[in-house]
């Protein structure tokens, strides 16, 4: 049975919009550079394996203390 090409090149293009929108969802909690997080993601679509992997390693990491560091900057700076 073969496909059409078509469904193949839609079935690529799915994986790929699927793996950059939960690669930016989680970066945009987790990194502070979300779009090359879902680029990344985009592109490790392609080959499942790797993706999960990327997933897990991002989904594991640890959120980034913007909020607490710009707090103690703002005491720091005497105006």
């Amino acid at each position: 049975m073969n496909l059409p090409a078509y469904v193949s090149i839609q079935a690529l293009v799915m994986l790929v919009l699927f793996g950059i929108s939960v690669s930016y969802l989680v970066g945009r909690r987790k990194t502070e550079h979300p779009f090359i997080m879902a680029l990344i993601g985009g592109v490790l679509a392609v080959m499942p394996p790797l993706f999960v992997i990327y997933l897990v390693l991002l989904v594991l990491r640890k959120k980034p203390q913007l909020a607490e560091s710009a707090v103690q900057a703002s005491d720091k700076d005497p105006q």
